[in-house]
């Protein structure tokens, strides 16, 4: 339930802001209501974003400076899908 070509935007974009991004890694897929599934029309993306990049995963204290990075790539994920 996905585009090839958004897919790559996606992952370019990611990169692009300093991450890294691994496609259907260690999951594969993404969830689509059974009601959409087989709508050419839907398309479907699950991102997985590792806690530690936006807090102390032992003190489970946020890291402002990582939750800042975190926001931006998913504000640019967001734009690009609503593009797409």
């Amino acid at each position: 339930h996905y585009s090839e070509s958004t897919l790559a935007n996606l992952a370019a974009t990611i990169k692009q802001l300093g991450f890294t991004c691994n496609l259907n890694a260690p999951f594969a897929g993404s969830l689509v209501p059974s009601d959409f599934f087989g709508n050419p029309l839907v398309h479907s993306y699950m991102l997985e974003i590792k806690r530690s990049l936006y807090m102390n995963e032992a003190t489970f204290e946020r890291n402002p400076k990582g939750m800042e990075r975190v926001k931006l790539l998913l504000h640019n994920v967001v734009q690009l899908l609503q593009t797409h």
